[in-house]
């Protein structure tokens, strides 16, 4: 975790209260930080908040949004503090079979036989992230369920050259395509919302298009996206830190190449 690297600003803007409209951009502290700066208005004056990152994605990573009214162990008081779980991967095969046209996986130099082997998989992965009001993570406030449903291929080229000998030698190389086709949302638990009456949260914008053109907008919650190496959020939820954090993971965590990326097929 990361509170030791950060500065506190000269001025300590006040927390958000709750309905306020709060417009922030959520950007690295440093080049090869985890760690992230809130600022206000978007406003990279106007530093407001500290959002703490330890462990990554596929590894149950914490999340702390604190602000800089810091004790004496240089942590802030808690806005809100999430964590991502992994819940389960589904796989099935789709089969596999040898390609028949090896020619574009050939070396030219190099002379022998090559084979190529394709296998395709359909995927699921279910996360959770649950979401806190205090730092030791015992007064739960939320809960959201995202699942990533998704297609991957392997192909695996077997290279069979012959010495002047006789003798034969293999060389194996493999790459993989992971594919997220479809993300779903769903609220689990909202403290002080009736069951049944959860506001939906959906992503805007189709999955293959660049991640800046899409939008994550939780129904009265947030509103968040991608700019750069920067999150824009926007919240006039009742629970602002909740509004920021949620935000902030669905677009910056688990955007489709986040979780492509690291679900593990193979």
């Amino acid at each position: 975790m990361g509170c030791c690297e950060s500065s506190v600003p000269d001025v300590i803007i006040p927390d958000p209260e709750p309905g306020q409209k709060c417009d922030v951009l959520i950007k690295p502290i440093g080049m090869l930080s985890r760690d992230q700066y809130v600022y206000q208005d978007k406003d990279d004056t106007k530093k407001w908040l500290f959002l703490d990152k330890a462990g990554s994605l596929f590894s149950n990573p914490k999340f702390y949004l604190e602000n800089f009214v810091r004790d004496d162990n240089k942590k802030g008081q808690m806005l809100c503090a999430a964590t991502i779980e992994i819940c389960e991967l589904n796989k099935c095969s789709k089969g596999e079979h040898v390609d028949s046209d090896a020619s574009e996986y050939s070396d030219s130099s190099i002379e022998g036989e090559v084979e190529v082997t394709v296998e395709k998989f359909k995927w699921a992965q279910k996360l959770k992230i649950k979401f806190y009001s205090d730092r030791e993570m015992s007064k739960k406030i939320c809960v959201l369920k995202v699942k990533a449903k998704g297609k991957a291929k392997k192909t695996t080229v077997t290279t069979t050259t012959t010495d002047e000998e006789g003798n034969e030698k293999e060389n194996v190389s493999s790459s993989v395509d992971k594919k997220v086709k479809k993300l779903i949302y769903k609220i689990l638990e909202l403290e002080g919302e009736e069951e049944g009456k959860f506001p939906d949260v959906d992503l805007k914008g189709k999955l293959k298009h660049p991640e800046h053109e899409l939008k994550w907008k939780g129904e009265g919650m947030f509103e968040s996206r991608i700019e750069g190496n920067k999150v824009h959020v926007e919240t006039e939820y009742k629970h602002p830190g909740l509004g920021m954090l949620m935000g902030y993971i669905c677009a910056k965590e688990l955007a489709p190449n986040d979780i492509s990326s690291n679900v593990h097929i193979f």
